[in-house]
């Protein structure tokens, strides 16, 4: 019997399990230069993570995307994505009514991100992740642009 080794996906390649697309932003641990040339690299899970965190943190806090269907289209434009797919298999993952509010806030977070890695990149993200860059947004620094 043969074994075949999966190939690891792009977003846990790059250290990217949002699949952040690159920015001008300063994101701490970004790999410069980028080698993927349209997704951003990262040193660590923990740091891609915390800048999808990020992102969901503006989408919730000051755009008022605070429900899986108002995130998914704009996160995960049609142009490129199945929107409706997604919003199903996130909110199916989640637990969560793709109209239901979602706060910003530990237990949400880790329900919604651990729904959108696993459909980002068909794996659920390594244990203790989220939970090292949940507590990373909360180290101030003043040489990210975010």
């Amino acid at each position: 019997m043969s074994s075949q080794v999966k190939k690891e996906s792009r977003g846990f390649r790059c250290n990217n399990p949002g699949n952040i697309v690159i920015t001008p932003a300063r994101w701490i641990g970004k790999v410069t230069p980028n080698t993927d040339g349209r997704f951003e690299q990262f040193d660590t899970m923990e740091h891609g993570l915390r800048c999808m965190l990020i992102v969901l943190r503006t989408y919730i806090k000051t755009r008022k995307l605070d429900t899986i269907e108002k995130i998914i289209p704009v996160y995960a434009p049609s142009v490129e994505n199945d929107v409706e797919t997604y919003i199903q298999v996130v909110s199916l993952l989640s637990g969560f009514q793709r109209d239901a509010v979602i706060g910003f806030n530990y237990e949400d977070m880790r329900r919604l991100v651990m729904a959108m890695v696993y459909h980002e990149n068909g794996r659920a993200l390594p244990q203790g992740v989220f939970d090292k860059a949940w507590s990373m947004l909360f180290k101030k620094t003043d040489k990210e642009a975010s």
